[in-house]
């Protein structure tokens, strides 16, 4: 899902995002109807430079990313 669509579950379902200091991802937990427990990972434009900025200081030729 997209990153828009992340957002209005997340409003939806009542969930607080919140940003993991490890891995510089926001994140937002939910369980659904069913009881079953969800996370959903986020990977904006400010997680993916913060993870970028990291990598570019390593013995790295590239990347690359698609959406899924």
């Amino acid at each position: 899902m997209g990153f828009a669509d992340a957002m209005m579950l997340a409003k939806k379902v009542g969930a607080d995002v919140e940003t993991d200091k490890t891995a510089i991802n926001s994140y937002f937990l939910y369980s659904d109807d069913q009881g079953n427990n969800h996370a959903v990972w986020l990977l904006d434009a400010i997680s993916f430079w913060n993870s970028y900025r990291f990598i570019s200081t390593r013995d790295v030729s590239g990347i690359s990313f698609w959406r899924m």
